[in-house]
Order: structure tokens, then C-alpha cells, then sequence
């Protein structure tokens, strides 16, 4: 882990991950925001068209949005989630909320 550890963060002199938090959980809150946006979107409309299997579409946003925004483990995706919640319980509550939106909007709309 720690050999891992090395080449995910900077070693430079003085450099401090403390130090630096904010900014990261804050790009990956916009980031995070993003994909939330394109879950929604993909949830609340159905495009008529024959060419593109929408339903398929729609389930890889909604799926996307759950494991990156609610689930905070990252050996695959959900580093915006983790990183949120270092830097902000709240702000991840906001992204879990809004990660699960979409799953429960499929779910009920069937």
C-alpha cells in the first residue's frame, strides 16, 4: 500500500495532502456533480429513437452515478466519492443523495 501511495501523491518537499484536500475534494465534487447531471438526465427523459438501445444507456448513467458518487472505494471507480467525504461529510451526503436519485427515479418509474 504505501508503494502505492508514493506514485498517487507528490512527493515534492513540504507537500502535505492536508494541505491540499480542499482543493481536491472540491474538483471531484464538480466532477461528481457532473456525473449526477448526466444520471438525471438519463433517468428523466426517453428519446424516441430506434437507433440507440436507451434503456442500456440509462442503466450505465444510473450505475456510474451509484458506484462513483455513493460508494467510497476506489480500487475501480468511486475516488469522488472517497475524496468528498475526506474533505466533506455533508458535501458527500449532497453527492449520495444525488447518486441515488436517479437508481430510485429508474425504480419507481419503471
Amino acid at each position: 500500500m504505501a508503494a502505492a501511495h508514493r506514485f498517487l501523491h507528490p512527493q515534492a518537499p513540504g507537500w502535505r495532502y492536508e494541505r491540499v484536500l480542499p482543493s481536491i475534494g472540491r474538483a471531484h465534487f464538480a466532477g461528481g456533480a457532473v456525473v449526477a447531471a448526466l444520471a438525471w438526465i438519463a433517468a428523466a427523459f426517453a428519446p424516441d429513437v430506434s437507433w440507440l438501445a436507451w434503456g442500456e444507456v440509462r442503466r450505465a448513467a444510473v450505475m456510474l452515478a451509484l458506484l462513483d458518487l455513493a460508494v467510497p472505494i476506489s480500487p475501480f471507480i468511486g475516488s469522488a466519492a472517497r475524496h468528498v467525504r475526506e474533505w466533506s461529510m455533508a458535501a458527500w451526503g449532497l453527492l449520495v443523495m444525488l447518486g441515488v436519485g436517479p437508481l430510485i427515479v429508474t425504480l419507481i418509474g419503471g
